[in-house]
């Protein structure tokens, strides 16, 4: 018996590893108050390939490069880590589902004050967050793997494609440099901020204007403008610093 332990425990293993997307991972609950995308249909007649991904979304890219959807998960899940499975066992899977629900809706609604207030600051162009009568049937493509999707009953974010702020500002670091300083201060305009700022994953640039790709933790602002657009100059001076000493 105690021979066969060790593949009972990689046959375990095996079954809970799941292939890396599936139409099944996708969130299927949406609330009210979403945009329209009727006008945007056409665009969805091209097969979207799989670009990226974070704890919450999965990213794919139009085939003309212009367009990127984003999709929501229906879990959080990252690669595979023995701890990771002995967490999944132990903790409250119910009260687990709860918070992604509460983390969901967060998300949403700071997109859709994003899509209000700082559409071409964010390169948004529609936002599908409740459920349409019409099917929306998309092929995604993830590791040359085709699936088709109805994306009537999911919800999902369309956005404008953009260049990475990192790969830009390798290329243009002055301009970047006063694209994001510009970006900052009619954001803060706008009376918005966002405690992270983490300008590697979270910006980018398009035509050399800098935008915020992901807005799920902006905020709206009630401190010192001054005094909060100082500490994001500082730290915009800091990474284009950086930025200059990886080109040597």
């Amino acid at each position: 018996m105690k021979s066969l332990l060790p593949f009972l425990i990689i046959a375990f293993i095996f079954l809970l590893v799941k292939e890396p997307f599936h139409p099944s991972d996708l969130y299927t609950e949406i609330p009210k108050g979403s945009e329209e995308l009727t006008e945007m249909y056409p665009l969805f007649n091209q097969t979207f390939t799989y670009l990226g991904e974070g704890s919450q979304l999965i990213a794919f890219v139009s085939e003309d490069g212009t367009t990127v959807l984003k999709l929501f998960k229906k879990k959080h899940k990252k690669s595979f880590k023995f701890s990771r499975l002995l967490s999944s066992i132990t903790k409250n899977r119910k009260q687990s589902q709860r918070n992604w629900s509460i983390k969901f809706q967060d998300t949403c609604r700071r997109y859709k004050m994003a899509f209000a207030e700082l559409k071409e600051e964010s390169g948004l162009l529609g936002l599908h967050l409740h459920h349409t009568k019409d099917p929306l049937i998309m092929m995604l493509s993830v590791h040359h793997k085709t699936y088709q999707v109805d994306l009537s009953k999911h919800p999902f974010i369309i956005q404008k494609r953009a260049i990475l702020a990192p790969e830009y500002a390798k290329q243009h670091p002055e301009e970047a440099r006063r694209a994001l300083k510009e970006f900052f201060r009619v954001r803060l305009e706008r009376g918005f901020s966002d405690p992270r700022q983490t300008f590697s994953t979270n910006y980018g640039f398009i035509e050399g204007k800098a935008i915020q790709l992901d807005v799920g933790k902006i905020e709206h602002f009630e401190g010192d403008p001054s005094a909060e657009i100082a500490k994001i100059d500082d730290r915009v001076d800091y990474w284009i610093l950086r930025i200059l000493e990886s080109n040597r």
